[in-house]
């Protein structure tokens, strides 16, 4: 679509668009923590607490793709190429790092409000999620498969009108978005986490059927990216139902 913003080759439209998404991602963090009066100190471990959670993830997004791209080397023979990131492997690096920095470092006084926050650090990932997914659209990558349809688009890399999975995804966030901005309103912001964390996945497993790029191997029938989608799907019923019969304490109090 547009690889390059203003013709500037120096300018990737992909790349762009993340450090958009961080910055608004983060931006929304601080927000809606001073609208819920968290402490200065509980909203400072957390921050740094995201910031290390946001490299970790990226990191876990290179490193699970290259899992992928090496398995399907050693399958069909070819020389391995380092390149690519997993969504998925992202959201399970950085949600690891997240629990695992809260379990060990986070005071007290932090861990009493650690759903709050994580409810609150989720919104504040789907709107990071939806930027870079307009990162993938401009970019052309991630595209879905070839199609004559009237929604078919034309990606500078590939010959044919595709599906345009990314633009449908990013739709689909900024919808998400928008119901966990009315939980927000209604102070229901507990519930955010599982908006996501079910939502998403049942999404994006179906939108992997429409994927046209390489998807990788992992198990047979289905995709990497459906197989962890439905890990992820089990894990936050399972919390969700628990959540409902004994609630976490959150800080938050209702009016």
């Amino acid at each position: 679509m547009y690889p390059y913003l203003f013709g500037f080759e120096f300018l990737e439209s992909y790349y762009v668009m993340i450090i958009i998404g961080i910055f608004v991602a983060l931006s929304a963090f601080k927000v809606v923590m001073k609208h819920y009066q968290v402490p200065f100190e509980t909203y400072n471990f957390y921050l740094k607490l995201a910031l290390i959670s946001m490299i970790v993830g990226f990191l876990f997004a290179f490193l699970f793709q290259q899992a992928y791209n090496l398995i399907d080397a050693l399958m069909e023979g070819r020389e391995y190429q380092a390149q690519g990131m997993t969504l998925m492997g992202g959201v399970i690096g950085g949600l690891a790092t997240w629990f695992i920095g809260n379990r060990y470092f986070a005071k007290e006084e932090a861990r009493k409000q650690f759903f709050l926050v994580t409810s609150i650090a989720t919104f504040s990932i789907m709107l990071g999620h939806a930027f870079g997914r307009i990162g993938c659209f401009l970019a052309g990558c991630c595209y879905g498969i070839e199609t004559d349809a009237w929604y078919g688009m034309k990606f500078v890399t590939h010959d044919h009108t595709v599906v345009p999975t990314q633009l449908f995804e990013a739709i689909f966030m900024f919808a998400l978005i928008g119901v966990g901005i009315y939980m927000i309103i209604k102070k229901k912001v507990n519930y955010v986490s599982f908006l996501y964390f079910i939502a998403y996945p049942i999404f994006r497993f179906f939108i992997e059927f429409l994927r046209g790029d390489e998807r990788g191997t992992l198990l047979p029938l289905f995709s990497p990216s459906q197989w962890q989608s439905i890990i992820m799907v089990v894990f936050a019923v399972i919390l969700l139902v628990k959540y409902i019969k004994n609630p976490f304490r959150t800080g938050y109090q209702d009016n």
